[in-house]
Parts: structure tokens; C-alpha cells; sequence
């Protein structure tokens, strides 16, 4: 669990701290559990179908190094995107459904950002915290290859599974693109 820090003092009335993390409430460690004060939020979402694909081919990867084998998934890739859960939404600081997600995103969140366009989501997220970002910084870590093809028709199936995760990631997708 990480630690709590103090948020407010005297002194960080003009210049108040940004605290980050993944946090994640159905894990026992939402942002609501530590800073319930908190009401503005960023986040960064990607993809959900991607999100899906990049973890299956991940485990894939480095599954064989872990300890627990009991987690690690034997299906193959059709049976994986059948039978798997997402997780985006569990760090998000309100519970959301499909009938309250605009409100509260539109409410809650200075912005959220886009992994598929991550140097103009930084870009945006750096100005409005009156901070400079440098795109050069960016670098590309942790990419699994894919060593095998996947078809188009399991994107409209992941999608119908997911229906709010992909509502969730349009509007953001929708939110960043217009400004």
C-alpha cells in the first residue's frame, strides 16, 4: 500500500501537490480510500481492445519466469479475449456506469489523455498544469512483439463484451481530439 502524505499545509495553498499512481478501488486502494478531499483527477487510457492484446501477448512473454503459475493463461488468443476482464475502470476515483460516465469525467477530471496520441495528451496535460513538457523525452519501453496475427472480427466482439470501457475511451478520445 502506498503511504499516505499530507496534502494541504500552509504552505501549499499557492502551489498544491499532484499525487500519482495506479491507484485501483476494487483492489483495496482507491484514491477515494486515501484522499477522499481529492476532486480533480488525470488520467491516461489506452485502447481497451490493445490494452487486452498487449497484456495477452505480455504474459505470454514472461509468464514462464513467474512463481504463480495458476495466473497465467493457457487459452488461446480468441479464448483469452472471450473469457478475459479489463481492469481500466477500477482506477478511476467514481464508480461509473454507462448512464454517468460523460458527467463524471466532465465533473471530476482535468483531462485525460490518450496512450495512442500520448505527446499531444502530455502537451495538453502539461498546460493546464502549468508545467513545460519536451516530446522528445518520450520513449518507447516494454513493447511485446506479436507473433501472431489478429483478426479484425475479434475488435467488434472484444467491443461488444466491453460496452462501457470502449464508451469511456471514445468520449476521452472524442475530448482530446477536439481541443
Amino acid at each position: 500500500m502506498p503511504a499516505l502524505l499530507p496534502l494541504m499545509s500552509a504552505g501549499d495553498l499557492m502551489k498544491p501537490p499532484v499525487i500519482y499512481g495506479h491507484f485501483n478501488k476494487h483492489r483495496g486502494f482507491g484514491i477515494e480510500d486515501y484522499y477522499p478531499e481529492v476532486l480533480q483527477f488525470i488520467t491516461i487510457l489506452r485502447d481497451p481492445f490493445e490494452t487486452a492484446i498487449s497484456t495477452y501477448f505480455y504474459i505470454r512473454k514472461v509468464s514462464h519466469t513467474w512463481k504463480d503459475q495458476s495466473r497465467v493463461q493457457t487459452e488461446d488468443l480468441e479464448n483469452y479475449l472471450r473469457t478475459s476482464s479489463l481492469n481500466i475502470l477500477n482506477h478511476f476515483p467514481r464508480e461509473i456506469n454507462l448512464d454517468n460516465f460523460k458527467d463524471i469525467i466532465e465533473e471530476f477530471f482535468v483531462e485525460i489523455g490518450i496512450t495512442e496520441n500520448l505527446p499531444h495528451s502530455l502537451e495538453k496535460i502539461s498546460r493546464k498544469l502549468g508545467k513545460g513538457f519536451d516530446p522528445a523525452t518520450l520513449e518507447t519501453v516494454n513493447a511485446t512483439e506479436r507473433d501472431q496475427r489478429v483478426p479484425n472480427d475479434y475488435r467488434d466482439q472484444f467491443r461488444d463484451k466491453h460496452p462501457l470501457e470502449h464508451s469511456v475511451y471514445d468520449f476521452a478520445k472524442a475530448r482530446i481530439a477536439i481541443t
